[in-house]
């Protein structure tokens, strides 16, 4: 089976896109899922300085240091999460996003920025538990569905993607991602049965 083109996972392209400015779309998104984080958020002067000058190397070093003076600031480690990822350093970032998620495991929007770090980095047989608990926090979320199915078939069940793909389907019939990965699945099927 050839691997599928391009990829969304979650409905965005590969490179995440997580925090606005200083955290503070950080902030506001966590606080919309109904769990204020802790004051840590809000990031010395210096840090949202440099994240709005998107110095990300230097934030990561002050971020670090926050972290070991405030290890539970699980806040704090989604933060440094990011930027760990902006750098590219998304081993790094997985487990800023894990040690977070130890606090809060039903906390959907970093459970994606691990979904997204997970499959950016092609480690899509890790990213699947962690797409199904999406799935279980959000099961109407197509998606979700799509990435599910993404996931499947880049570690080689193409039977399964196929199911999450048409579940996409039916919550959204015009979610374009998901219909050209079914075609293609579809397609694959086709030509491996001949």
């Amino acid at each position: 089976m050839s691997a599928p083109g391009p990829y969304r996972i979650l409905g965005v392209a590969s490179l995440a896109v997580f925090v606005a400015g200083a955290g503070v779309g950080l902030y506001q998104a966590l606080s919309r899922e109904g769990r204020p984080p802790p004051l840590t958020l809000v990031p010395r002067a210096a840090v949202r300085d440099l994240l709005e000058r998107q110095d990300y190397a230097r934030a990561a070093r002050e971020l670090e240091a926050m972290v070991r003076m405030n290890p539970d600031a699980w806040d704090l480690r989604a933060l440094l999460g990011y930027v760990l990822s902006r750098l590219d350093r998304r081993d790094e970032a997985v487990a800023q996003y894990r040690a977070a998620l130890d606090a809060v495991p039903d906390h959907r929007e970093l459970r994606a920025r691990l979904v997204v770090d997970l499959a950016d980095s092609e480690r899509f047989d890790e990213a699947i538990p962690h797409l199904r608990e999406l799935l279980r926090l959000a099961p109407g979320d197509p998606d979700v569905h799509n990435s599910l199915g993404v996931a499947l078939e880049r570690s080689g069940d193409p039977e399964g993607a196929l199911a999450h793909y048409e579940s996409a389907l039916r919550l959204d019939p015009a979610h374009r991602a998901a219909a050209e990965n079914r075609a293609r699945v579809r397609g694959e099927a086709r030509s491996e049965a001949k």
